[in-house]
């Protein structure tokens, strides 16, 4: 039992999870020895969440902690971090929560602390308990570890969404100076774009539109751009004169990258 068990265990962090199923289910059908018996169990559970099995794996991980000696076996703690997740792939959102916030009392790694704490704050944020995502959110976002752009975008959005738009729009534009390269940097401009048409702010939603289409060509959001400016366009026309129309066309012409002759040919 105990040798297919730690067997298993090599399989499975070499990434043969066949190998390791066979060899987890070994242990499990040996001779009892409850402890290794109790750890075979995790081990197949975190090996159900990673195929998929979320149900079964919750039941697994449930019926591990109702053993009290598991809680001196070394993966005590890391079992309310897998369960979180399960739960939070089933959206039991209530439960992930719960489990997630049992995980952060336990001592665990950094890098799995600073985890568990921003899909607390996914758990509150889904919920719309905004205040409480906020709070987890800013823990990361302030401090030296963990996915921190991602926190300060979405301490950004609850912020919004916590009608305090002037603090959303201030994170948004401090987001930009401190995280320029984020994978996030895209949807944050965008935000702040949308916000500042919100505000009715239009010179400042177009600036910020025309700056994301310029520095990130490759942008998804790139498309709801221009049907933001075109939207933009069409309002700010119906409210001016023609005669300020053609001036505003001429000064674009003139100032655009590419000359209109350059694109149209008449004959």
């Amino acid at each position: 039992q105990r040798a297919a068990f730690y067997r298993g265990l090599q399989a499975y962090h070499q990434n043969d999870k066949k190998l390791a199923r066979d060899l987890f289910q070994r242990s499990l059908s040996g001779p009892y020895g409850r402890t290794i018996y109790l750890r075979a169990l995790y081990w197949q559970g975190v090996l159900e969440a990673d195929t998929g099995q979320t149900s079964q794996a919750i039941e697994t991980f449930k019926a591990v902690l109702r053993q009290p000696y598991f809680a001196d076996s070394p993966e005590y703690g890391q079992v309310f971090y897998e369960l979180g997740y399960a739960y939070f792939k089933e959206a039991d959102y209530a439960s992930a929560a719960s489990a997630f916030e049992q995980f952060l009392k336990q001592d665990a790694a950094l890098n799995f602390k600073s985890d568990a704490r921003l899909r607390l704050g996914d758990c509150h944020y889904i919920v719309r308990r905004y205040d409480e995502a906020l709070k987890n959110y800013e823990m990361i976002s302030s401090g030296a570890s963990g996915d921190r752009d991602y926190a300060a975008f979405q301490s950004a959005i609850c912020l919004g969404l916590m009608d305090d738009t002037n603090a959303k729009i201030n994170r948004l534009k401090l987001f930009q100076k401190d995280f320029p390269e984020s994978l996030y940097a895209d949807d944050a401009l965008y935000a702040l774009g949308t916000t500042y048409l919100l505000k009715e702010k239009i010179d400042l939603a177009t600036t910020t539109f025309e700056q994301l289409i310029t520095t990130m060509p490759q942008s998804l959001l790139v498309p709801k751009c221009w049907l933001k400016l075109g939207l933009i366009k069409d309002n700010v026309l119906t409210i001016i004169s023609p005669k300020q129309q053609v001036k505003q066309f001429q000064l674009r012409r003139s100032t655009n990258h590419v000359k209109i002759n350059d694109t149209f040919h008449f004959g």
